[in-house]
């Protein structure tokens, strides 16, 4: 009954996606972004209002509410920018019939990153009781640092580099893509650095309530720490691949997604291996993390597998680009993004001892002034480090944001 229910709401959605693109390329964003806001708000009326009269029925249309939301708030900006309903569908039509060889490799793409997350809960499945809930709490922590910065990066720059490609001018795409991939860098690196260090911090505050007790949530924080090193070559991915498409080459990020399928199964199984006996990687790793003889650390290879997979897809979407990859100018903005990375995580982590030895860490509050004071400390340490070494990514953000320049 609630899947019948739920069914309406794809139709709604792939119309109101289609429009979320056209908006884009007219730089209309702020519409875009409080689409999904108004989904959400659906599925909360949907909850407190339509449960009590429909029963468990009100949940199912409270997602088809939230997705009717979703394309109404964006029709007034579609007729604003001139869209105007006429008679020109047709199935010769060479638009149409390019959009339809473009879709289906972007399909299969979308098809192998979710069945990377059905072999990760297939593997989670064979451990201990709790090990699928850890990890997917441990990943959903880590996405709104993807969502907060590559995605928006992404999103944004891939209209622009459409309409460079349909020029034919392929220099100014390169440079947005350069542009984009090292203001990525220069933004995520810094986050899943200073985010590992107070990993059981954000851990507890987020999750720390209830029946999740103190084993739950170091192997969570463990598991949220190994997704931070992978957690920038997830955020490129989005790039990359967006640049490809823009390119009119959907194959690619398609073939890659596919490998990277083979790549989840091997890696999975392996470190879930790993880490079921006393060895150097699961010693080593344990140690780290401060998860010593802790029972079901096999999850914790759950998170080093996906980490891992998310790297070897960048490193090949970087391969397939290399002809046009700016390889110097990037490599040059690393270098200065990993030294000022360095300097704000050692900043933050005196930061979060001294405030440690004044508030302890069991209350609530105390947790969120530890981890908020130190997080914001060490990231303004960090653009001062950058500005210091006149990092253009850290001029360009303080010249859009704060209208500054040095």
């Amino acid at each position: 009954l609630l899947t019948r229910i739920m069914l309406l709401s794809p139709i709604l959605m792939g119309i109101s996606n289609l429009i979320s693109a056209v908006l884009r390329v007219f730089q209309k964003f702020l519409i875009t972004a409080l689409a999904p806001v108004f989904y959400n708000l659906g599925s909360i009326v949907g909850i407190v209002f339509f449960v009590p009269l429909f029963g468990i029925s009100g949940l199912a249309w409270g997602i088809v509410l939230g997705a009717g939301l979703h394309l109404l708030i964006q029709l007034p900006a579609l007729f604003k920018v001139g869209f105007r309903f006429s008679r020109l569908f047709s199935f010769k039509d060479k638009e149409l019939l390019l959009t339809i060889k473009l879709a289906l490799p972007r399909a299969v793409g979308l098809a192998a990153s979710q069945i990377n997350l059905i072999i990760i809960t297939i593997i989670g499945s064979g451990l201990a009781a709790g090990s699928i809930g850890i990890f997917n709490l441990a990943n959903d922590l880590s996405l709104p640092i993807i969502g907060l910065i590559a995605i928006p990066f992404s999103t944004a720059v891939f209209p622009s580099m459409s309409l460079d490609y349909s020029r034919g001018d392929k220099k100014e795409l390169l440079r947005k893509f350069s542009s984009a991939f090292r203001q990525i860098l220069f933004l995520i690196i810094p986050a899943s650095a200073i985010a590992f260090l107070l990993r059981a911090q954000l851990v507890r505050i987020v999750f720390g309530a209830g029946r999740f007790n103190w084993s739950d949530t170091k192997l969570t924080a463990a598991c949220f720490g190994l997704l931070m090193f992978g957690l920038f070559a997830g955020g490129l991915i989005y790039l990359l691949a967006k640049t490809f498409y823009s390119m009119h080459n959907t194959i690619i990020p398609a073939l890659v997604s596919i490998l990277s399928v083979a790549s989840t199964v091997l890696f999975g199984y392996l470190f879930v291996w790993l880490f079921s006996f006393s060895n150097i990687v699961s010693n080593a790793v344990s140690l780290l993390l401060d998860v010593q003889g802790m029972h079901n650390l096999e999850v914790v290879g759950l998170a080093i597998a996906l980490s891992l997979n998310s790297i070897i897809q960048l490193l090949l979407l970087i391969f397939f680009f290399r002809k046009d990859f700016p390889f110097k100018e990037i490599m040059h903005s690393f270098v200065r993004i990993i030294i000022a990375s360095g300097a704000a995580v050692v900043f933050t982590y005196l930061v979060r001892q001294g405030l440690g030895g004044f508030t302890g860490t069991n209350r609530f509050w105390f947790l969120v002034l530890q981890a908020g004071t130190s997080g914001i400390l060490g990231f303004c340490f960090y653009f001062l480090i950058a500005a210091a070494m006149k990092s253009p990514e850290a001029s360009y953000i303080f010249k859009k944001v704060f209208h500054v320049r040095y």
